[in-house]
Protein backbone atom coordinates (compact mmCIF):
# COMPACT_ATOMS: atom_id res chain seq x y z
CA UNK A 1 0.00 0.00 0.00
CA UNK A 2 2.59 2.32 1.20
CA UNK A 3 5.11 1.85 -2.16
CA UNK A 4 1.44 2.41 -4.67
CA UNK A 5 0.94 5.72 -2.81
CA UNK A 6 5.02 6.41 -3.49
CA UNK A 7 4.94 5.24 -7.05
CA UNK A 8 1.40 7.81 -7.18
CA UNK A 9 2.95 10.99 -6.00
CA UNK A 10 6.06 10.38 -8.66
CA UNK A 11 3.26 10.18 -11.10
CA UNK A 12 4.44 6.43 -12.21
CA UNK A 13 1.34 5.34 -12.91
CA UNK A 14 2.15 1.92 -14.42
CA UNK A 15 4.28 1.04 -11.90
CA UNK A 16 1.53 2.47 -9.48
CA UNK A 17 -0.86 -0.09 -11.45
CA UNK A 18 1.79 -3.20 -10.74
CA UNK A 19 1.71 -2.51 -6.83
CA UNK A 20 -2.43 -2.12 -6.67
CA UNK A 21 -3.12 -5.03 -8.72
CA UNK A 22 -0.45 -7.35 -6.68
CA UNK A 23 -1.59 -5.58 -3.71
CA UNK A 24 -5.34 -5.98 -4.54
CA UNK A 25 -5.25 -9.62 -4.99
CA UNK A 26 -3.15 -10.76 -2.17
CA UNK A 27 -4.47 -8.34 0.17
CA UNK A 28 -7.94 -6.96 0.08
CA UNK A 29 -9.51 -10.28 -2.19
CA UNK A 30 -9.16 -12.39 1.34
CA UNK A 31 -11.64 -9.39 3.01
CA UNK A 32 -13.45 -7.98 0.34
CA UNK A 33 -13.69 -9.54 -3.13
CA UNK A 34 -15.66 -6.82 -4.56
CA UNK A 35 -13.97 -4.08 -3.66
CA UNK A 36 -10.29 -6.50 -4.94
CA UNK A 37 -12.03 -6.44 -8.07
CA UNK A 38 -13.13 -2.89 -8.50
CA UNK A 39 -9.16 -2.18 -7.42
CA UNK A 40 -8.16 -4.76 -10.56
CA UNK A 41 -10.15 -3.43 -12.85
CA UNK A 42 -9.28 0.67 -12.27
CA UNK A 43 -5.80 -0.34 -12.10
CA UNK A 44 -6.17 -2.24 -15.80
CA UNK A 45 -7.42 1.11 -16.97
CA UNK A 46 -5.23 3.59 -15.86
CA UNK A 47 -2.32 1.79 -17.31
CA UNK A 48 -0.48 2.31 -20.40
CA UNK A 49 2.13 -0.79 -20.10
CA UNK A 50 0.10 -3.66 -22.23
CA UNK A 51 1.34 -6.38 -20.17
CA UNK A 52 0.48 -4.68 -17.15
CA UNK A 53 -3.04 -4.35 -18.55
CA UNK A 54 -3.58 -7.95 -19.12
CA UNK A 55 -2.08 -8.99 -15.69
CA UNK A 56 -4.71 -6.34 -14.35
CA UNK A 57 -7.88 -7.91 -16.53
CA UNK A 58 -6.87 -11.37 -15.56
CA UNK A 59 -7.05 -10.75 -12.06
CA UNK A 60 -10.78 -8.87 -12.63
CA UNK A 61 -11.96 -11.78 -14.51
CA UNK A 62 -11.26 -14.56 -11.86
CA UNK A 63 -12.80 -12.05 -9.01
CA UNK A 64 -15.66 -11.98 -11.49
CA UNK A 65 -15.61 -15.69 -11.34
CA UNK A 66 -15.50 -15.82 -7.19
CA UNK A 67 -18.65 -13.42 -7.22
CA UNK A 68 -20.19 -15.48 -9.54
CA UNK A 69 -20.63 -13.49 -12.63
CA UNK A 70 -18.83 -16.32 -14.51
CA UNK A 71 -20.31 -15.50 -17.82
CA UNK A 72 -18.69 -11.47 -17.81
CA UNK A 73 -15.37 -13.37 -15.93
CA UNK A 74 -15.06 -15.63 -19.56
CA UNK A 75 -15.82 -12.91 -21.78
CA UNK A 76 -13.24 -10.49 -19.91
CA UNK A 77 -10.74 -13.74 -20.11
CA UNK A 78 -11.36 -14.68 -23.53
CA UNK A 79 -10.88 -11.26 -24.39
CA UNK A 80 -7.29 -10.95 -22.71
CA UNK A 81 -6.12 -14.26 -24.10
CA UNK A 82 -6.64 -12.79 -27.69
CA UNK A 83 -4.41 -9.96 -26.76
CA UNK A 84 -1.50 -11.43 -25.42
CA UNK A 85 -1.51 -14.08 -28.25
CA UNK A 86 -0.70 -11.35 -30.35
CA UNK A 87 2.48 -10.30 -28.52
CA UNK A 88 5.73 -10.96 -29.90
CA UNK A 89 7.03 -12.20 -26.38
CA UNK A 90 6.25 -15.87 -26.17
CA UNK A 91 6.45 -15.83 -22.53
CA UNK A 92 3.14 -13.40 -22.58
CA UNK A 93 1.93 -15.91 -25.26
CA UNK A 94 2.15 -18.56 -22.85
CA UNK A 95 1.17 -16.94 -19.82
CA UNK A 96 -2.30 -15.84 -21.87
CA UNK A 97 -2.55 -20.03 -22.33
CA UNK A 98 -2.12 -20.14 -18.97
CA UNK A 99 -4.60 -17.69 -16.95
CA UNK A 100 -7.32 -18.13 -19.55
CA UNK A 101 -7.28 -22.26 -18.73
CA UNK A 102 -7.11 -21.18 -14.93
CA UNK A 103 -10.27 -18.57 -15.43
CA UNK A 104 -11.92 -21.86 -17.25
CA UNK A 105 -11.15 -24.40 -14.18
CA UNK A 106 -12.11 -21.87 -11.65
CA UNK A 107 -15.85 -21.38 -13.94
CA UNK A 108 -15.91 -25.44 -13.78
CA UNK A 109 -15.37 -25.76 -17.50
CA UNK A 110 -11.98 -28.22 -16.96
CA UNK A 111 -12.51 -29.92 -20.53
CA UNK A 112 -11.92 -26.49 -22.45
CA UNK A 113 -9.21 -26.05 -20.26
CA UNK A 114 -6.94 -29.06 -20.29
CA UNK A 115 -5.91 -28.21 -24.27
CA UNK A 116 -5.16 -24.81 -23.20
CA UNK A 117 -2.72 -25.70 -20.32
CA UNK A 118 -1.26 -28.78 -22.68
CA UNK A 119 -0.30 -26.04 -25.34
CA UNK A 120 0.72 -23.02 -22.64
CA UNK A 121 3.36 -26.23 -21.13
CA UNK A 122 4.33 -26.78 -24.36
CA UNK A 123 5.07 -22.99 -24.60
CA UNK A 124 6.45 -22.76 -21.55
CA UNK A 125 8.88 -25.54 -21.71
CA UNK A 126 9.97 -23.48 -24.88
CA UNK A 127 10.66 -20.23 -22.76
CA UNK A 128 12.60 -22.32 -20.04
CA UNK A 129 10.89 -20.42 -17.37
CA UNK A 130 10.57 -23.18 -14.76
CA UNK A 131 8.11 -21.66 -11.51
CA UNK A 132 5.75 -20.69 -14.33
CA UNK A 133 6.03 -24.02 -16.28
CA UNK A 134 5.55 -25.90 -12.42
CA UNK A 135 2.87 -23.97 -11.43
CA UNK A 136 1.08 -25.44 -14.96
CA UNK A 137 1.90 -28.60 -14.67
CA UNK A 138 -0.05 -28.84 -11.37
CA UNK A 139 -3.04 -27.14 -13.07
CA UNK A 140 -2.96 -29.65 -16.25
CA UNK A 141 -2.69 -32.49 -13.41
CA UNK A 142 -6.09 -31.39 -12.48
CA UNK A 143 -8.29 -31.75 -15.17
CA UNK A 144 -6.38 -34.42 -16.98
CA UNK A 145 -9.24 -37.00 -17.41
CA UNK A 146 -7.11 -40.57 -17.41
CA UNK A 147 -5.69 -40.69 -14.37
CA UNK A 148 -2.34 -43.24 -15.48
CA UNK A 149 -2.00 -39.57 -17.63
CA UNK A 150 -0.85 -37.67 -14.83
CA UNK A 151 2.01 -40.16 -13.85
CA UNK A 152 4.44 -38.03 -16.51
CA UNK A 153 3.23 -34.59 -15.81
CA UNK A 154 3.51 -34.83 -11.85
CA UNK A 155 6.93 -36.40 -12.54
CA UNK A 156 8.26 -33.37 -14.46
CA UNK A 157 6.38 -31.28 -11.79
CA UNK A 158 8.30 -32.52 -9.34
CA UNK A 159 11.52 -32.83 -10.90
CA UNK A 160 11.56 -28.82 -11.63
CA UNK A 161 10.71 -28.52 -7.72
CA UNK A 162 13.72 -30.75 -6.74
CA UNK A 163 15.68 -28.56 -9.02
CA UNK A 164 14.42 -25.17 -7.86
CA UNK A 165 14.80 -26.43 -4.28
CA UNK A 166 11.28 -24.72 -3.11
CA UNK A 167 10.17 -27.21 0.08
CA UNK A 168 6.86 -25.31 -0.22
CA UNK A 169 6.55 -26.28 -4.53
CA UNK A 170 8.15 -29.76 -3.56
CA UNK A 171 4.89 -30.16 -0.78
CA UNK A 172 2.02 -28.90 -3.56
CA UNK A 173 3.13 -31.59 -5.74
CA UNK A 174 3.06 -34.07 -2.92
CA UNK A 175 -0.49 -32.97 -2.60
CA UNK A 176 -1.25 -33.87 -6.15
CA UNK A 177 0.34 -36.92 -5.94
CA UNK A 178 -1.92 -37.42 -2.70
CA UNK A 179 -5.30 -36.71 -5.26
CA UNK A 180 -3.88 -38.92 -8.15
CA UNK A 181 -2.99 -41.74 -5.92
CA UNK A 182 -6.43 -41.79 -4.68
CA UNK A 183 -7.93 -41.49 -8.24
CA UNK A 184 -6.20 -44.93 -8.78
CA UNK A 185 -6.66 -46.39 -5.65
CA UNK A 186 -2.60 -46.93 -5.31
CA UNK A 187 -2.21 -47.57 -1.62
CA UNK A 188 1.50 -47.34 -1.76
CA UNK A 189 2.05 -44.20 -3.96
CA UNK A 190 -1.06 -42.83 -1.29
CA UNK A 191 1.17 -43.41 1.49
CA UNK A 192 4.50 -42.33 0.11
CA UNK A 193 2.79 -38.92 -1.02
CA UNK A 194 1.69 -38.69 2.24
CA UNK A 195 4.81 -39.18 3.87
CA UNK A 196 6.35 -36.44 1.85
CA UNK A 197 3.52 -34.37 2.41
CA UNK A 198 4.30 -34.82 6.23
CA UNK A 199 8.15 -34.20 5.37
CA UNK A 200 8.21 -31.31 3.42
CA UNK A 201 5.09 -29.44 5.78
CA UNK A 202 8.26 -29.80 8.23
CA UNK A 203 10.59 -28.38 6.46
CA UNK A 204 9.04 -25.47 5.08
Amino acid sequence: LEASKVFEDAGDVNGWAWVTINYSDSVIAQKDIRRAVEMSKAAADRTTDLDVKAIGLCVYALGLADMGETAEAVKVGEQVFSTRLQSPDLTEQARGYADLANLYRKVGRPEAAEPLLREGVRRLRETGIQDMLLDSLLRLSEVIQDPEAIRDVLAEANAIASRIGSNAKLLEVARARITWASRLSDYAASIAATEDTFRFTQLS
